[in-house]
């Protein structure tokens, strides 16, 4: 009896300790599976307010890796595109707040809205060639070509992207209920209506034409 009461003892033991190995690796899988649900959340918060910032990222790291960080500060025409777009995203923050009564800084790294970042960008760069290269420059009219593309993309292509993602959402919401396709929700601001573009449009005239040009920042040092 006492050798048949250790024989048992002995496979419920080694039962027991399967039992506790298979919790721990469901815990594990478990751990491991909301780790990826969180990076998943993250990436797709992060991506679409991280994307007005990637052109000036794109444009400054073979700047930085090539030793050129000086020249690239130093370019005129860059500094006043730059500080268009901070100033048109930094905007943002006080319309957001005019709008919907919350500070969020997040807005400043955010895309759509009141005025636009990408306009303000490139009608900034285009006053800046213009006022240092002359309207007859190719490179004036390169600009404008390039401007006139970005606002009409905003108004239209991009605007009516995020009114998809509306109906989408929507769709999603009433079709797929309890669906985990549905946590999966379409960014809907990504466009700009006519008035944001315009506001874009004249702030990056106004830094353009603010912005100290080379010849003069030389004559008053």
């Amino acid at each position: 009896m006492r050798v048949g009461s250790e024989v048992i003892l002995h496979h419920a033991s080694r039962h027991r300790a399967a039992f506790i190995a298979a919790l721990q690796r469901l815990r594990d899988a478990k751990h491991k599976q909301q780790a990826v649900s969180v990076l998943e959340l993250l990436r797709s918060y992060l991506r679409p307010r991280l994307q007005p910032v990637l052109p000036l990222a794109l444009a400054l790291a073979p700047a930085a890796r090539s030793g050129q960080w000086k020249e690239l500060t130093g370019n005129h025409v860059f500094l006043v595109g730059f500080w268009a777009w901070l100033f048109a995203q930094t905007l943002k923050i006080f319309t957001r707040r005019a709008k919907t009564g919350v500070w969020d800084v997040r807005a400043i790294v955010d895309s759509g809205g009141m005025p636009s970042s990408h306009s303000a960008l490139c009608t900034s760069v285009t006053t800046a060639v213009a006022l240092e290269y002359g309207l007859g420059s190719p490179l004036f009219a390169m600009a404008l070509c390039f401007s006139l593309i970005v606002m009409y993309d905003a108004t239209g292509v991009r605007r009516h992207a995020g009114k998809q993602a509306e109906v989408l959402n929507i769709m999603l919401g009433e079709i797929l209920e309890g669906h985990p396709v549905r946590a999966t929700k379409l960014k809907e601001v990504l466009g700009h209506t006519p008035l944001q573009v315009m506001a874009g449009a004249i702030i990056g005239v106004v830094v353009g034409c603010l912005f100290p040009q080379p010849g003069v920042m030389h004559l008053a040092a």
